[in-house]
C-alpha cells in the first residue's frame, strides 16, 4: 500500500468543508500535508503537517500543531496575523489525530486541544486513470476549420500524443506537498542556475517567480505548471511530435493524438487566479509569464497553468457542474494522419527549428525532413 499523492474529501464536523491531505515520501517516511477549507469562507482554512512511517497503515499522533491559513498570501499564518483578526473566535493550537489508510481510501480522525472532534475519509484522486472527457474524433482538415472559427486568444490549446489525464509532471512524478516544493525545489533551482542565466531572478518578485517557474519548466524541472498555447497550430506539432513510425504502422482507427482546448478567458472571469503555489483550496489558474532569458516562449506563443491540483480534468469537471459552464473540450486526432499534419505544419512554420530556438531544435528539424518518423 501507498500513502504517496492527494486525497481530497469532505469532512462536516465542526462546520462542513473540503479537506485536501497532500503526501510525499522522503527520508523513508510519509510527511503529510493537511488543510481543512470550510464551506463558509468567512472562517480560516486550518493546516497541519505530520509525520507517517511506512509501515503498520494505521496511526496515532499526538499533539499535532495547528495553523490558520491566511485568506490574501494563501500561507501558512506562523506569526498569527490571521488569528488577531478574530479576536472573539478561538482557536485550536494542536490536535490528536488517528486513522488508518488503504490503497484507494485515507481515513482520519482528530480530536483539538479544545475538544472539538471530526472525522473523514479521503478518496484518492483519479489522477493516474484514463480521462473521462468525451473527445470529438475528427480529422486534420476539420480540426483546421473548426479552430479557424475560433475568436482569437479566447481559447487556449495542448497537444498530447496519447490520451491522457491533464497532469502536471510535478504531480506525475508522484510529488503532492507544493510547501515543500516551493521551500526546497525552488531555492535549489536558483543556486544551481544563477551562474547560467543572463538574469538573476529576484523570486521575491511576482513576475520574475512566474518566469523563474517557467524557465525550468521549459528545460524539463518537473514542476505544477501546465503548458499551453494560444496557437492551436502549435499544440498540433507538440501532439504529434512523439508519435514513431513504429506506432504508426500499428495503430488503429481508435490510436489517436489529442488536443485539450480551454476558454481561458472566460475561467479568468469565473474564477480567482492564484501565483501562489501553496494556495490550501484547489485552484487551477492562468499565467502569462515573462519570458526571461526563455528564448521559446514567443514562437510558441506560450501561457501556462499552475495548480496544486493533482486531477486537473475531476476539478475543471465539478467547476463545469457547479457552474452550468463548458470551459474544457478534447479533440482526437488520427496517428495515421502524423506525416501529412507535420508536412503542413512546416508549411506553416510550425517546426521543431521555429519552436526550439538553438542547436537542439534545429537538429530535430532536419532529423523530422530527412529521416522517416
Amino acid at each position: 500500500m501507498n500513502l504517496t499523492g492527494q486525497w481530497i474529501g469532505r469532512y462536516h464536523e465542526p462546520v462542513p468543508g473540503k479537506l485536501i491531505a497532500d503526501v510525499d515520501y522522503m527520508g523513508g517516511s510519509y510527511i503529510v500535508y493537511a488543510a481543512l477549507n470550510p464551506d463558509d469562507r468567512a472562517i480560516p482554512a486550518i493546516s497541519a503537517t505530520f509525520i507517517l512511517p511506512p509501515q503498520p497503515n494505521h496511526f496515532i499522533v499526538d499533539k499535532v500543531q495547528l495553523f490558520l491559513i491566511n485568506p490574501n498570501t494563501s500561507d501558512v499564518d506562523f506569526d498569527g496575523v490571521v488569528k488577531q483578526n478574530f479576536p472573539k473566535l478561538s482557536f485550536p493550537a494542536s490536535a490528536t489525530i488517528q486513522g488508518w489508510w488503504s490503497d484507494t481510501s485515507f481515513h482520519m480522525e482528530w480530536t483539538t486541544d479544545l475538544g472539538v472532534k471530526g472525522s473523514t475519509t479521503l478518496p484518492r484522486t483519479r489522477s493516474g486513470e484514463p480521462s473521462e472527457y468525451d473527445a470529438t474524433r475528427t480529422g486534420w482538415d476539420q480540426f483546421k476549420a473548426l479552430v479557424g472559427e475560433y475568436e482569437s486568444r479566447k481559447y487556449i490549446f495542448r497537444g498530447q500524443s496519447k490520451q491522457w489525464r491533464l497532469r502536471t509532471t510535478f504531480h506525475r512524478k508522484g510529488r503532492a506537498n507544493t510547501i515543500r516544493f516551493r521551500g526546497e525545489d525552488i531555492p535549489a533551482l536558483q543556486r544551481h542556475l544563477s551562474g547560467l542565466t543572463k538574469h538573476f531572478f529576484d523570486l521575491s518578485v511576482p513576475d520574475q517567480y512566474g518566469a523563474f517557474l517557467n524557465l525550468v519548466q521549459h528545460h524539463g524541472y518537473p514542476t505544477p505548471l501546465l503548458d499551453w498555447t494560444y496557437y492551436p497550430y502549435v499544440a498540433a506539432f507538440f501532439a504529434y511530435r512523439e508519435v514513431t513510425k513504429d506506432r504508426i504502422e500499428k495503430a488503429t482507427e481508435f490510436d489517436c493524438v489529442r488536443i485539450a482546448i480551454f476558454d481561458q478567458r472566460s475561467w479568468k472571469q469565473a474564477y480567482r487566479q492564484h501565483i501562489q503555489l501553496t494556495a490550501s483550496r484547489e485552484h487551477f489558474s492562468l499565467l502569462d509569464p515573462l519570458g526571461m532569458d526563455n528564448p521559446r516562449m514567443i514562437p510558441q506563443q506560450a501561457i501556462v497553468s499552475v495548480t496544486n491540483v493533482d486531477d486537473i480534468e475531476t476539478y475543471v469537471r465539478d467547476c463545469e457542474i457547479a457552474s452550468n459552464k463548458s470551459f474544457l473540450k478534447m479533440i482526437d486526432l488520427p496517428v495515421t494522419s502524423r506525416d501529412n499534419v507535420m508536412r503542413e505544419l512546416g508549411l506553416m512554420g510550425v517546426t521543431a527549428g521555429s519552436l526550439f530556438p538553438g542547436i537542439d531544435g534545429a537538429c530535430e528539424e532536419l532529423r523530422e525532413r530527412n529521416f522517416t518518423a
